[in-house]
């Protein structure tokens, strides 16, 4: 179990590392990678916000973690272990989306080329690996908090690119405001594109609290 605690403690670090550098390679460095912009235009797409979102959520789990390894009988809260499962649904979506739309749908060159790399690719995989390797030191009461916590980082930014959509339309001065294509430039599929990344956001939620998590035993 100690070995697992250190182990959390140094992921939780590297993902930290991980986002930074990702992000700074695109902030600097974004040609030759599709869906992305100079400055902080780039906070736009989801692949960003979310990788930033699982950075921020592990330097917020590193302090229970490091409370856990040097403290045996510490037990980190409940929302702390459902906001790192935030982080990992919110990454996931990001690679799910990648290989299973984007690339075959768009076919699309640059999605896993430099900051996208990190951020379509190995950061997400990585992140899955972490929160499957961990789950028994992950006891949460019950798992559906986890689950609609889980749901967060996508229902906030569905949120925030719906509302681009309705103010502004589809289309914009800089282009197209559908950034990933799911309207096909056709704005009556605005609610069964909503209602498609809701459900796929609420099933994926569910598997990784599931598959991440030990629940605890019934009482006797």
């Amino acid at each position: 179990m100690r070995l697992l605690n250190w182990f959390l403690v140094i992921s939780d670090l590297v993902f930290a590392f991980l986002v930074a550098f990702s992000w700074y390679l695109l902030m600097t460095r974004a040609f030759g990678a599709v869906f992305t912009a100079q400055g902080l235009r780039n906070l736009r797409y989801f692949t960003v916000d979310s990788n930033l979102f699982l950075g921020l959520c592990m330097l917020i789990c590193l302090v229970p973690d490091i409370l856990s390894l040097f403290n045996p009988g510490y037990s980190a809260p409940s929302w702390v272990e459902y906001l790192r499962i935030a982080g990992v649904t919110g990454v996931t979506i990001t690679l799910l989306v990648v290989i299973f739309f984007l690339g075959p749908v768009l076919k699309l060159q640059g999605l896993f080329v430099g900051s996208n790399l990190f951020m379509h690719l190995l950061t997400p995989l990585l992140a899955i690996i972490s929160l499957l390797v961990t789950r028994s030191v992950r006891m949460l009461p019950g798992l559906f908090p986890g689950v609609f916590i889980g749901m967060l980082p996508m229902v906030l930014y569905g949120i925030y690119y719906a509302g681009n959509l309705l103010i502004n339309g589809i289309n914009g001065p800089n282009g197209s405001n559908d950034w990933y294509g799911f309207l096909g430039g056709d704005m009556s599929r605005f609610p069964v594109a909503m209602l498609t990344l809701l459900i796929f956001d609420f099933l994926l939620s569910l598997l990784l609290t599931f598959a991440g998590s030990v629940r605890p035993p019934a009482a006797s």
